[in-house]
């Protein structure tokens, strides 16, 4: 009966009458324990170390006859141990097949956009890929979760599945938030986020801004060709981490000494002799705060430098003089010296002309008395 053999039943017939034979046989019941199915198994049922039925709890539970069975397999490529089975005659032998399930979860709820679990057994992965990959139903038994995330390993975890249960697992992450001081947004800057000194993301503030395991990182970068002072963050499980990049913004408009607005002026800001930013008039620009600049200001052939250290999250503004004075005039700026130059020439054309005009005026007298007094005169 379904490939065991049956033991001779002897039967006394006698003349006349019916003799009823009943074959002593029985009924494997096979279950997985709390309804806990899993996506991928196979179960053996043998008799003497023979596999009589194979394939799903359906396919090994069979009428067979009285006697002792056992049953194995695998669930999920991890071996199931061989489970005793006493079918008697008539009867329906039940048979739970110890499994659990594994539910992976991350703390906090923050999920990370890069990462790889991986389920082991024995040091044989049994699941490998995302959350929903390695949450699976497993014979009961110990297992490690482990696992990549962001570029950053994640330690194993143990855990003790039972049967019928639920074992659940928090992989222990949080996330890093990246701002700017005071709200100002550089229009050139680049993060890089490092652990253990390896860049494991790197871009804007929020290509820096990731979910990472538990840990300590930094945050190191540029701000308009600036670098930045590294700047360490301590990730603790299921919460965010800030990080304030401290940067502040430099405005800066040129004038004269006497207070006119000069908007054909060269602007330059320079760190460390590293020009920074360069402009005509006015110039604004984001830096790294708290450290020191060069602003140099150059028109009409002088220059004037002044340093400055603006503070971290604030907008400073800076008046840079050229030591020179002069006036708008029909909408250009003409320097004082200029000035000065065209009246002196104005006055001493003025005194030119009013000479020649006395001069002239001379001649006209002496020629009209010529002409009245002179030979031939009446």
């Amino acid at each position: 009966v379904t490939g065991v053999p049956l033991s001779a039943i002897s039967v006394t017939v006698v003349n006349g009458s019916t003799t009823p034979v009943t074959i002593p046989v029985g009924k494997v019941a096979v279950a997985f324990a709390s309804g806990l199915t899993p996506s991928s198994y196979t179960l053996n049922l043998l008799y003497s170390g023979s596999v009589i039925a194979s394939g799903s709890a359906s396919d090994v539970s069979v009428v067979i006859p009285a006697g002792s069975y056992s049953i194995n397999g695998t669930i999920d490529g991890v071996p199931l141990s061989a489970l005793p089975v006493s079918v008697s005659a008539g009867q329906v032998a039940s048979v739970t097949i110890p499994v659990g399930k594994i539910a992976v979860g991350f703390a906090g709820g923050y999920v990370p956009s890069s990462y790889t679990l991986n389920l082991t057994y024995n040091g044989m992965t049994v699941a490998s890929g995302s959350a929903s990959a390695v949450s699976i139903v497993v014979p009961s038994g110990t297992y490690s979760v482990s696992g990549v995330i962001s570029g950053v390993p994640v330690s194993a975890i143990s855990v003790t599945v039972a049967t019928g249960q639920i074992a659940s697992v928090t992989i222990p992450v949080g996330k890093v938030a990246v701002t700017f001081a005071g709200g100002l947004i550089p229009s050139s800057y680049s993060l890089a986020l490092q652990y253990s000194g390896k860049t494991i993301a790197s871009g804007s503030a929020s290509d820096v801004s990731i979910v990472v395991p538990a840990g300590t990182y930094t945050l190191v970068g540029n701000v308009s060709g600036v670098p930045i002072s590294p700047i360490s963050l301590s990730v603790s499980a299921g919460t965010q981490a800030s990080a304030t990049v401290p940067v502040s913004q430099l405005s800066i408009t040129a004038y004269t000494a006497n207070g006119v607005q000069l908007s054909n002026a060269q602007i330059a800001v320079t760190y460390s002799g590293k020009q920074v930013a360069a402009g005509t008039g006015s110039l604004s620009v984001i830096v790294p705060g708290g450290v020191s600049y060069t602003i140099s200001v150059s028109a009409y052939g002088v220059t004037n430098t002044t340093t400055v250290t603006p503070a971290v999250g604030t907008v400073m503004s800076v008046r840079a003089v050229v030591p020179i004075s002069g006036y708008i005039i029909f909408g250009a700026f003409v320097p004082l010296s200029t000035l000065i130059l065209v009246a002196v020439i104005i006055l001493v054309v003025v005194i030119i002309i009013v000479v020649l005009l006395m001069e002239y005026s001379n001649w006209r007298r002496r020629r009209l008395a010529g002409g009245l007094f002179g030979p031939g005169a009446k």
